[in-house]
């Protein structure tokens, strides 16, 4: 099933969710973003939005699983990718942080936070060549 499109309405809606996340007001942000998804459930942009807000408040289960879903939902999102492999990463999934890390890098070859976070899970598994690689 495809994802509805937004109407004009629920993309300001949406803009004023991202204006408040981005402002630091995080529940009011997380209130407007779980509204919409009630009538957006696939919307990447909504499930990218709460599962940041839920990485910053340390639910890491719950931000890898909104945005595991958001990135399934729709894939080029290289901040998505990197922060669910931040989520994987503080839950000790190591080798899947690594691959989200990977196609952050995929989508962004210039990304600098995936490939610091990337040389520090390899770092981590102790894979010292590797996180010399490029």
């Amino acid at each position: 099933m495809k994802a509805r499109k937004p109407s004009t309405k629920q993309n300001q809606l949406l803009q004023q969710a991202l204006f408040l996340h981005q402002g630091g007001r995080l529940a009011e942000a997380e209130a407007q973003y779980r509204n919409l998804l009630k009538v957006l459930p696939d919307h990447p942009q909504l499930l990218t939005g709460l599962g940041t807000i839920a990485l910053q408040k340390g639910a890491y289960l719950q931000a890898e699983k909104l945005l595991g879903k958001s990135v399934a939902a729709f894939a080029d999102q290289p901040n998505a990718h990197c922060n669910r492999g931040v989520a994987l990463a503080k839950l000790n999934r190591l080798h899947e942080a690594l691959a989200s890390y990977q196609c952050a890098i995929a989508l962004k070859p210039d990304y600098a936070m995936a490939h610091n976070n990337r040389g520090l899970a390899l770092k981590e598994l102790q894979q010292f060549e590797a996180a010399l690689a490029i």
